[in-house]
């Protein structure tokens, strides 16, 4: 409703129309210069998550991003970068140690930083895979269930990431619920509200 021109940045890109136009994207090498002219913001959430057949993923994000940095800096455009509350310093994940890492790469005299909770929509994201694994199975393994976490509701942190783009906000911000609780009791919450009996295996 605000009429914005979004450029998306994908693995495979999807054809274009008035409002989105697609650019095709991968970390660290297939990064179009080019598309970042004219634009005002960048939104960098891209990751290339750490598994056995991507044991360079540090490297890959790091080399990315640092890319991602520079472009923006020769087009005057201002970056968001989305982290997580798991980075910090004591970190223990992999996940949380390189997106505190990356973190250290931005310039937060100029650059925004926002460390989100866990992201509460309707599509996509770490939520959705838990709600996906609860709807469709009996059972479900519960890891780290007593380790507490905080939420965001989609449109909070849309709203949030407009607010501190608009008005040229700079700094790194957690967003979240102020109160937290559990994994295991969002699992139930979420089995209870798709009305399902699910039986939940805690792993250690």
């Amino acid at each position: 409703e605000k009429n914005w021109r979004v450029k998306c940045f994908q693995r495979n890109p999807l054809p274009s129309n008035n409002q989105l136009s697609f650019h095709r994207f991968e970390m660290p090498d297939f990064i179009d210069e080019s598309a970042f002219i004219n634009c005002d913001f960048v939104i960098h959430c891209a990751v290339q998550r750490y598994r056995m057949n991507c044991k360079n993923s540090d490297e890959i994000n790091t080399l990315g991003t640092k890319k991602i940095i520079d472009c923006s800096r020769e087009n005057n455009c201002k970056i968001l970068f989305l982290s997580t509350l798991s980075a910090h310093e004591k970190a223990e994940s992999h996940y949380g140690i390189n997106k505190l890492f990356l973190e250290s790469l931005f310039d937060t005299g100029k650059d925004l930083i926002l460390k989100l909770g866990l992201v509460l929509g309707t599509e996509g994201g770490l939520f959705n895979r838990i709600s996906g694994e609860i709807r469709k199975s009996r059972f479900v393994p519960l890891v780290a269930g007593e380790k507490p976490m905080q939420t965001i509701a989609l449109d909070d942190f849309f709203r949030i990431a407009e607010y501190g783009l608009l008005n040229n906000i700079s700094g790194n911000y957690k967003i979240a619920e102020p109160d937290s609780f559990n994994i295991r009791e969002l699992y139930f919450e979420i089995s209870r509200r798709l009305n399902k009996r699910t039986i939940f295996i805690p792993v250690p």
